[in-house]
């Protein structure tokens, strides 16, 4: 008789999986004395496995010190091996997380019916003592379930592990969103179960909205609340189940830094918003309300970015200059909501209600220029007629080069339809600008925590 455990795909290691194959095949034939001796040998050298993963993946001192006691005993007599390997196993559970109370338990309790199978152990009638059917189909489930799935990054350190590893390399990371989230789920994330997303959630929250008296936090806040996101992106469904326990521990400290972060995270992870408790949103409310920026990424506060955008046309007319990267993470996120368009629609309002020169040359050269190949028919028409009503967009220097622009992108939408002379303030080039004079300063940007 064949068995198959829905586990037994995910065993960590394939030569874990190639071993566990001949143990079924024992146990199939009834062979339980040599199931168990080999499941034995193969928890053994799945654990060495793991902690050789972790020595040279991860630096772990822990690992490499169990490591060299292994080393230093496995040529050991035969008559004192069983004492080593008790020690090992011991030491595996007491300095790292590969073992809880109860795999321990269950490894201890195969190591002795190892011991009956692999030695002469005779019952009254001097006959070998056998497992049972029942109790070695037990052995190999729960050595499935403690340890041959188990990551090799269940270590009591791994909080520290992944913050200093952050650290070192925030600088590579710092505007390579992509090359970070690909990074932690590959080196990381995807290697751990729900239970350790949850400890290195609760850790990170801490870092990144609590902890404000604590220079390395304030100092890492940025890359830590990236690392926060992309774990929480890692997160099937049953993490949130975990989380709904947790919501008490989802406050911010009363720092702006903080709050502000917290606001940039939920504008990533919109999911997250609904476990907050009211305390909490009534303080990100308040920031909200104080700052225009942040109104522009709120849009976890709300049913759909469609609302959001109600919300905006209310509140703000204005899109702020800075922080740095405003407008790219409002395009990102509304691009992916297929919503890139009605964005746009807003950014044409904001423009043409530009209230001084420098406004509407920082509105053109950040929310319309980049975006005129993707303009419609119709908001091309909108475009010009805004910049045609108001003198703060026509009477300015970049005026003339930033309508031929314009002109260039239209003309390939509307070809001669439009009468581009028809709007009396609105003067272009025939041939397009090659730089414009007027382009914003970035250096004089402030930096967000985008």
């Amino acid at each position: 008789m064949s068995i198959y455990y829905p586990k037994e795909d995910k065993i960590y290691f394939s030569q874990s999986k190639k071993n566990f194959e001949e143990v079924v095949s024992c146990y199939s034939s009834g062979n339980y004395r040599a199931a168990v001796v080999l499941l034995y040998s193969i928890a053994i050298c799945d654990m060495l496995l793991k902690l050789q993963e972790l020595k040279d993946m991860y630096n772990d001192t822990v690992a490499a010190e169990i490591l060299d006691f292994y080393e230093s005993n496995r040529y050991q007599s035969t008559r004192s091996r069983s004492s080593w390997e008790k020690e090992f196993v011991d030491k595996v559970f007491e300095k790292t997380e590969l073992l809880d109370l109860e795999s321990l338990t269950h490894l201890n309790h195969l190591y002795d019916d190892r011991n009956f199978s692999a030695h002469p152990a005779l019952n009254d009638n001097y006959e070998l003592i056998r497992p049972s059917k029942e109790t070695t189909l037990s052995h190999i489930l729960n050595i499935l379930d403690d340890i041959l799935t188990k990551p090799p990054i269940l270590i009591k350190n791994i909080v520290d592990t992944i913050t200093e590893d952050l650290k070192e390399k925030k600088y590579v990371f710092d505007g390579n969103d992509k090359d970070l989230e690909l990074y932690l789920n590959n080196r990381y994330y995807n290697k751990m179960t729900n239970a350790m997303k949850l400890k290195l959630f609760k850790a990170f929250w801490k870092f990144c909205f609590i902890k404000y008296d604590n220079q390395d936090c304030m100092d890492n806040i940025k890359i830590n609340r990236k690392a926060l996101a992309v774990l929480i992106k890692s997160c099937d469904k049953s993490f949130y189940t975990l989380l709904k326990n947790e919501s008490e521990m989802l406050t911010v400290a009363e720092n702006d830094k903080f709050k502000n972060n917290l606001i940039v995270l939920l504008s990533d992870c919109e999911e997250l918003y609904p476990y907050l408790s009211s305390i909490t949103k009534l303080q990100l409310e308040k920031s909200i309300n104080e700052e225009d920026a942040l109104k522009c990424i709120c849009w976890f506060k709300f049913g759909s970015f469609k609302d959001h955008l109600t919300y905006l046309y209310k509140e703000v007319d204005d899109i702020p200059g800075r922080p740095n990267g405003l407008v790219e993470h409002m395009v990102e996120h509304y691009r992916n909501a297929n919503m890139l368009s009605s964005l746009l629609d807003y950014f044409i309002h904001c423009f043409s209600l530009s209230r001084h020169f420098d406004t509407a040359n920082w509105n053109f050269n950040y929310t319309i220029k980049p975006f005129l190949k993707e303009f419609t028919d119709k908001q091309f028409i909108t475009l010009i007629e805004g910049v045609n009503s108001n003198n703060q967009i026509y009477d300015r220097k970049a005026a003339e080069d930033d309508n031929t622009d314009i002109v260039k992108y239209a003309k390939e939408k509307l070809g001669n339809d439009l009468d581009f002379l028809a709007y009396s303030h609105f003067k272009f080039k025939s041939e397009p600008k090659e730089q414009n004079s007027d382009a914003v300063d970035e250096s004089s940007r402030d930096e967000l925590p985008f």
